[in-house]
């Protein structure tokens, strides 16, 4: 049974370098997140599914997900 925290997770996931498990922990976060970052995390987790879409309506998802991982490191890792 893993007892770590979705804090623990999140930042073991962002110092392994596995985003998509970071992305996926971050989106349950309700509190602590801002609206921009809470956004690019959700398209950047959102963009291997759903790229086709998001280029459609003008979203660069390699920039979204540079801004969620940055903002994560940011605020969880310092």
């Amino acid at each position: 049974m893993n007892n770590l925290s979705k804090l623990d997770k999140l930042k073991n996931a962002l110092n392994n370098g596995d985003n998509k498990t970071a992305f996926s922990v971050a989106r349950q976060f309700f509190f602590g997140i801002d609206k921009d970052l809470k956004r690019s995390i959700e398209i950047a987790a959102d963009a291997p599914k759903n790229a086709a879409f998001y280029k459609s309506v003008g979203v660069d998802t390699n920039v979204e997900t540079e801004k969620a991982i940055k903002g994560l490191r940011l605020k969880f890792l310092q």
